[in-house]
């Protein structure tokens, strides 16, 4: 379920640093997400980022893009 959010732009709220989720994993008590910051990765839980919301947008219209050219990719290959 979360290997959706990987390549999301967030911001590291008691660093006040950002970057990109690079990797998802469970951890003990928390979903732990691995956050590349410049040349080192940081690993935070949800409680500790906020997500920029361009970056959502982004990848919502990247999907959006995908999901048209397999519609037309659909329609031609079945006719």
């Amino acid at each position: 379920m979360y290997d959706n959010v990987v390549g999301l732009s967030v911001k590291v709220t008691d660093e006040n640093i950002k970057g990109k989720i690079t990797g998802v994993y469970e951890g003990s008590e928390n979903t732990v997400f691995v956050i590349e910051v410049g040349q080192k990765e940081v690993e935070k839980t949800i409680d500790d980022i906020q997500v920029i919301r361009e970056s959502i947008e982004e990848k919502i219209n990247k999907l959006m893009a995908e999901k048209t050219f397999l519609e037309k990719f659909a329609a031609i290959n079945t006719n």
